[in-house]
């Protein structure tokens, strides 16, 4: 029973991307205290409606889902790994990796978007990155890591974008 139900208050709408896009509701915990581990939402390419429509037949969590339900083989692929709770390598993937030079770069990015632009030359709600952090693979198996932070105030996409290049050791064009 959602909390809503709980206070009588009636049954809630469906969860749609409106709670969390441009900028999460603040009371989603409240009408969505129950967060599963594997939401449906997380199935690659699912559409509104077909979340919608699994919620209606009960089914909160991806491990919920019978097989033969999905339609998509791609979001089934998803629906039988998360239920074997262990990854599944698909075959050519080993022998793509190893084709991959050292030392390998894996990057996240973190970014703002303001609604209002604050900095000249962007635009409201433009992703901007602020951070980033980076685990560098050599071939002996050592890993480092590399990061950066703006905390300036400014715009931060040059100063990211030149300690990124340093790291990278690429050669910077004044």
């Amino acid at each position: 029973m959602a909390a809503s139900e709980a206070f009588g208050y009636g049954k809630l709408p469906p969860r749609t991307s409106h709670c969390t896009d441009p900028i999460p509701c603040e009371f989603l915990a409240h009408c969505y205290p129950e967060e599963t581990k594997y939401p449906i939402s997380c199935l690659p390419r699912i559409k509104e409606a077909e979340i919608a429509a699994l919620a209606r037949r009960g089914y909160q969590d991806i491990r919920d889902i019978p097989s033969g339900v999905l339609r998509n083989a791609t979001q089934e692929w998803v629906r039988a790994v998360t239920v074997r709770g262990r990854a599944d390598l698909r075959s050519g993937a080993r022998e793509a990796l190893s084709l991959l030079p050292y030392p390998r770069y894996y990057f996240d990015f973190e970014t703002i978007n303001f609604a209002v632009p604050i900095w000249k030359g962007t635009r409201p709600y433009q992703q901007i990155p602020f951070q980033w952090s980076c685990h560098i693979e050599q071939q002996s198996g050592t890993t480092t890591h590399e990061a950066f932070l703006d905390i300036s105030g400014e715009d931060p996409s040059r100063a990211l974008a030149k300690v990124l290049l340093a790291v990278l050791k690429c050669r910077v064009r004044p």
